[in-house]
């Protein structure tokens, strides 16, 4: 008689006077009973006899990590099952499981090349090229190849680690060992834009603060051709009496509506645009075009570029501007365009003169960022090691004081979402996986069972799901 058919009182009786292995023969019943807690190993050689790994059984960031998503920020703590997110690719991707909040985990600082910083603790997963990787990746992939744009991120190719492995191999040979690649550029819906992003660039580069009009030199005309390229034209109202070769240009004129009661009313021009948005005032990048198509945003930045943009004989590029909000809304459309900007602030100078904060967005471009011809003749993308531009380095894995911590699973295609102001990628949340990876890795030849419910548990969701088995070892 089969022990599954027994009362439980009877199959206690049972098991007194045994040994503990006649025990656990008489426990591993396959035909219709898993023991209860009093549940021994079956006989035989075992490494592990059961994990129990659900979803959101580690690898967690801060709560205050922020999260790019299609509408804007969110953050971890506020992420919900169903947010949309960002995955690697660039592509929307959407959360699936949300954890419960941790707390006193060990937690780490990780620090990157461009100054970025993420805080994770100790089993949080990192997708990652080791500096082996990196040299094997160069011989495979010609350099003309990384002149055009990235190689396809393979899974296959690189490494997934945990936070304390990243610290464990940080160097090589006394040479930073991990990196992770740049994120593509975010794929966003076009917009329906009230101001052309490449005219609302050029005035938030050198347009008056109060009004539609911009300052133009001679030297740089080419900017009117551009604007009227995009259907806004400029009109000369005025030429500075001491510079006679800079010009004030009115964008997109319009002759001035009144209402009933003899006031001025809105009447199209780019300046009561401006108003409309809250612009004039207070110069900032509008939240609807960080998130528009990457043309859209393209041409934002050209904008932007062609007017307070420079470029250096080394090929990177430098925005300069005293507004700490414009400066941040570039370091945003930088990221989301998938290079790797730096945000510096420092003082402004004129004659020696301290004229207060200036900030700095700096960058090398591995493309065009530049419309103007002058400027777009000196931006050469592509150059010698140019693989470095898309890539973040590892620089330190420091212990800080424990935060509590939230993990999330999204159905992205490589496992993988973007966290962060400069957007980084990290791991999905997949224990299971990984451990079943890791043990097949260190015990060659091993036999390993996974258990589920129904069968779509343990084939459709543990082996071929997006969290599964193949995803990470295909």
């Amino acid at each position: 008689m089969s022990l599954a058919s027994l009362p439980e009182s009877e199959r206690r009786r049972a098991f007194e006077g045994l040994s503990p292995k006649a025990a656990a023969a008489a426990l591993y019943d396959w035909r219709g009973w898993w023991a209860r807690p009093e549940q021994l190993p079956p006989p035989g050689d075992w490494v592990t006899w059961v994990i129990k790994a659900g979803r959101g059984f580690g690898k967690a960031l801060a709560l205050d990590t922020v999260l790019p998503t299609p509408g804007g920020w969110t953050s971890m703590a506020s992420v919900c099952v169903g947010d949309r997110l960002f995955d690697d690719l660039g592509r929307p991707c959407r959360v699936t499981f949300v954890s419960p909040v941790f707390i006193g985990r060990p937690c780490y600082r990780v620090g990157f090349s461009d100054g970025a910083a993420l805080v994770a603790d100790e089993e949080h997963l990192w997708e990652v090229e080791s500096k082996r990787f990196r040299k094997a990746e160069r011989r495979r992939i010609p350099e003309s190849q990384y002149r055009k744009s990235p190689p396809t991120p393979r899974l296959y190719h690189r490494e997934v680690v945990s936070t304390e492995g990243l610290l464990e191999g940080l160097l090589s040979d006394g040479e930073r060992n991990w990196s992770i690649p740049c994120a593509r550029p975010l794929e966003c819906q076009e917009r329906e834009l009230p101001i052309d992003p490449y005219a609302l660039g050029v005035w938030l580069g050198d347009g008056d603060t109060q009004g539609g009009a911009v300052t133009v030199s001679d030297q740089d005309s080419e900017i009117l051709d551009l604007l009227v390229a995009v259907g806004c034209a400029a009109r000369l109202q005025s030429r500075d009496r001491r510079a006679p070769h800079i010009g004030r240009y009115v964008l997109d004129p319009k002759p001035p509506v009144r209402n009933r009661l003899g006031r001025m009313d809105a009447n199209g021009s780019v300046q009561s645009r401006l108003k409309a948005m809250g612009l004039c005032g207070a110069k900032r990048i509008p939240a609807e075009y960080l998130r528009a198509s990457v043309e859209q945003r393209r041409s934002l930045m050209a904008g932007l570029m062609d007017t307070d943009g420079s470029v250096t004989p080394g090929g990177h590029v430098e925005f300069s501007s005293t507004s700490i909000a414009l400066a941040e809304g570039l370091f945003e459309v930088a990221c989301a365009l998938g290079y790797k900007p730096v945000l510096w602030a420092g003082r402004a100078t004129l004659y020696g003169k301290d004229c207060g904060p200036k900030y700095r967005v700096t960058w090398t471009p591995h493309s065009q960022v530049f419309s103007l011809s002058r400027k777009a003749g000196r931006c050469h993308v592509g150059k010698t090691q140019s693989g470095r531009n898309h890539r973040r380095y590892v620089v330190s894995v420091d212990r800080v004081i424990s935060v509590p911590v939230q993990c999330v699973s999204v159905d992205s295609k490589n496992g993988l979402f973007l966290a962060g102001r400069s957007m980084i990628p990290t791991h999905n949340t997949r224990p299971g996986a990984e451990w079943v990876r890791e043990m097949a890795h260190d015990h060659p030849g091993c036999r390993i069972a996974l258990g589920g419910k129904m069968p779509d548990d343990y084939r459709a969701t543990m082996v071929e799901g997006d969290s599964g088995i193949l995803a990470i070892s295909p």
